[in-house]
C-alpha cells in the first residue's frame, strides 16, 4: 500500500533536483555574459561665419567602415554637439528644410546631391526648374574621433545658392508704357554635389531653364534669380528671353545674349554668389523693343535675402 507513495516521493525529488540543475546552469550562464560599451569621443562642430546659419541636418560618413551612414540634427543655430564611436568620419551638413529643391543619394559623401525641383510651369523648348531656396554646404573632411577626448571643428558654410539681379532701366518714357515684364533664363545647373559643392548634371543645363517676374523700382524694373550656376561654355550662348506687356494691351519679346557678361564674371569655373547684370531696354518708333546689357561688378552674398518675386 505504501509503494504508490515512495514513487511519488521519488519522482518528486527528481524533479526537484532537474530543477536546481537547471537553475544552477542559467546563474552560471548569466555570469559569463560581460557587456563591453563600445569607446566613444564626444564632438563638437561649430561653423564659422559672418551668416545666420538656419537648422542643418550633420550627416556622418565613417571611413573605417565600422558604423553606417547616420544623421543627427544640429541646435537652433546650425552646431553639433554630441558623442560618436571612436573613428575616422566625413561629414556634410545642409539645411534639409530648405523649399523648392530635393537632397537626394545622402547614403554616401560622394553621391550627396540637391537638386532643384521641378517647376509646374511648361516649355515647349525647357525643362522648367524652381528657383533654389537658400542651401548652404558644411563640410568636414577629416573627423577623427578617438575615445575618452574631445575634438572640436569651426568649417566655413559655404552657401551654394547663386544670386543673378537684373536691373532693367526703361528708356524713352518705356517704363510709362510696361505694365508687366516677364522673362525665361536657360541654362541653368539642375543639381550641386553637397561634398564637393560642384554643379551636376552639367551637360543637361542648356536644356533647364527658369521663370522670373519683374518688380518695378521707380524707372526701373527688377530681378532676382536663385539658381545652383549657369552653363558656361565657349560654344554655348548665354540668352535671357524677355516677354513685355504694354499698357495698350500689345505684347513684344526680345532675346538678349549674356554670354560676355556671364563669363566675364565668372572665375575659373566659379560662379559669384551674387552678379548684377544692367540692362537698357528702348523702344524703337516702330515698336521694337531692345536691350543692351552693361554689367555690374560682382560682389560676395549678403545676410538678406534677396527682394522680388521669384516665379516657380
Amino acid at each position: 500500500m505504501r509503494q504508490p507513495y515512495t514513487h511519488i516521493r521519488k519522482c518528486s525529488v527528481w524533479f526537484m533536483v532537474i530543477c536546481y540543475l537547471l537553475i544552477a546552469n542559467y546563474a552560471c550562464t548569466r555570469a559569463d555574459v560581460v557587456y563591453i560599451e563600445s569607446p566613444k569621443g564626444r564632438v563638437e562642430i561649430y561653423p564659422t561665419s559672418e551668416h545666420i546659419l538656419p537648422v542643418v541636418q550633420y550627416h556622418f560618413y565613417n571611413t573605417d567602415g565600422k558604423t553606417e551612414y547616420f544623421q543627427l540634427d544640429s541646435d537652433n543655430n546650425g552646431n553639433f554637439e554630441g558623442t560618436l564611436l571612436t573613428g575616422t568620419y566625413r561629414v556634410i551638413a545642409t539645411n534639409t528644410s530648405a523649399s523648392h529643391v530635393l537632397f537626394d543619394e545622402m547614403d554616401s559623401y560622394e553621391t550627396a546631391i540637391v537638386k532643384a525641383g521641378l517647376s509646374p510651369n511648361t516649355s515647349a523648348d525647357y525643362t522648367m526648374l524652381l528657383q533654389p531656396d537658400s542651401v548652404y554646404s558644411v563640410i568636414v573632411e577629416n573627423l577623427v574621433v578617438t575615445e575618452g577626448d574631445t575634438v572640436r571643428q569651426e568649417p566655413v558654410p559655404v552657401l551654394l545658392t547663386k544670386h543673378l539681379e537684373l536691373v532693367f532701366t526703361m528708356q524713352d518714357g518705356l517704363d510709362t508704357k510696361v505694365v508687366s515684364m516677364t522673362g525665361v533664363l536657360p541654362g541653368i545647373y539642375p543639381a550641386v554635389r553637397l561634398y564637393t559643392r560642384a554643379g551636376a548634371g552639367i551637360d543637361q543645363s542648356p536644356q533647364m531653364a527658369v521663370n522670373f517676374e519683374t518688380v518695378v523700382k521707380g524707372d526701373k524694373r527688377e530681378a532676382h534669380i536663385s539658381l545652383f550656376g549657369v552653363h558656361n561654355d565657349p560654344d554655348y550662348t548665354n540668352s535671357l528671353e524677355l516677354n513685355l506687356t504694354m499698357n495698350d494691351g500689345t505684347s513684344s519679346k526680345t532675346t538678349l545674349d549674356l554670354t560676355k557678361a556671364l563669363s566675364d564674371a565668372i572665375n575659373e569655373g566659379t560662379i559669384p554668389s551674387k552678379l548684377s547684370i544692367s540692362v537698357d531696354v528702348t523702344i524703337t518708333d516702330d515698336g521694337i523693343i531692345k536691350a543692351a546689357v552693361n554689367v555690374e561688378d560682382w560682389i560676395e552674398e549678403e545676410e538678406s535675402e534677396p527682394e522680388g518675386i521669384r516665379e516657380g
